[in-house]
């Protein structure tokens, strides 16, 4: 009885692949249409949205045009089907999924990257400071800095603190310490070091 039932299910299946017209071959093309293009989606967008972009970006640019290979061999295999008056079914899908594939990983890669990764690899590639006294140190000082950490007791100089409203509220404020509050009774001649917050 079991073998019968696996007959008979082997041979529905025979028959609703001849009857869609697809030979083995064929299954081979739709599987690579299927599982090739996510592929070349995924490796042309990542290597342009990480550190391999920031670090070296004519060259990855150079690799993520090599992913438009695929799309160019099968739009080459599609002429040479006509040509030859072949079905050309499977090469026509398969030249638009590449192509598509490899340009839309291009745009999403270089989104995520201008937008995400860029900005924090440049922060990570400048200088760290830690310790700074703000009432001591200028801004001229800290011109490559990309992350500082004030010494501690540094805090905000409320009293000069001003915001500009458009939508949001822009606001800003100096960093000093305690000698630079005139809520305390004492001023600095210059304040180099702000804050910066939206919607304070």
């Amino acid at each position: 009885m079991e073998g019968g039932y696996g007959a008979t299910m082997g041979g529905v299946r025979q028959k609703s692949v001849r009857a869609l017209g697809l030979t083995p071959a064929d299954m081979a093309k739709a599987v690579g249409c299927v599982l090739l293009p996510p592929i070349v989606f995924t490796l042309s967008s990542l290597l342009l949205c990480f550190r391999f972009r920031f670090e070296h970006p004519r060259a990855a640019w150079v690799v993520a045009l090599l992913f438009l290979a695929p799309g160019i061999l099968s739009g080459y295999s599609f002429r040479r089907a006509r040509q030859a008056g072949f079905d050309r079914r499977w090469q026509k899908l398969a030249t638009t999924l590449f192509l598509a594939a490899s340009v839309a990983g291009g745009v999403v890669g270089d989104l995520i990257y201008w937008y995400f990764s860029q900005p924090f690899y440049l922060l990570e590639s400048l200088r760290a400071y830690e310790d700074v006294n703000p009432a001591e140190v200028d801004g001229v000082r800290l011109m490559d800095a990309g992350r500082v950490q004030f010494e501690e007791g540094s805090r905000l100089a409320l009293d000069f603190a001003m915001s500009y409203t458009s939508w949001d509220i822009y606001c800003v404020a100096p960093i000093t310490t305690a000698e630079g509050l005139p809520s305390q009774g004492s001023q600095l001649g210059s304040y180099d070091l702000w804050a910066v917050g939206v919607n304070c």
